[in-house]
C-alpha cells in the first residue's frame, strides 16, 4: 500500500497536476500493479481549526494543559540525583 498525499491551493492547480508529465510517471507505476489499483482523490472544501473545536465543546478558548499549568506557576519541583 502506498499513501500519496499532496496539498493544492485550488482545484484548478490540482487538475493541472493530474494532466502533468510528473503525474503520468506515477500512473505508469500504478499500471505495474498485480492487482487493480485503488485511487481516491479527496477534495476538501473547508477546514477548521481549534476555534471550531472550542466552539463545539462549548468553551470560550482553547488552552492546552501545558499552558494551564504555566499559568499556575511551579506546582512541583523535583530533583533527581544519580
Amino acid at each position: 500500500m502506498v499513501w500519496y498525499f499532496e496539498d493544492w491551493t485550488d482545484v484548478e492547480a490540482f487538475e493541472r497536476h493530474l494532466r502533468s508529465d510528473r503525474f503520468a510517471r506515477l500512473l505508469s507505476v500504478l499500471e505495474l500493479s498485480a492487482e487493480p489499483p485503488r485511487l481516491e482523490c479527496r477534495l476538501i472544501s473547508e477546514s477548521r481549526g481549534l476555534d471550531y473545536l472550542a466552539a463545539v465543546r462549548g468553551v470560550t478558548a482553547w488552552t492546552s494543559t501545558a499552558a494551564r499549568l504555566r499559568k499556575l506557576g511551579p506546582v512541583l519541583t523535583a530533583r533527581v540525583e544519580g
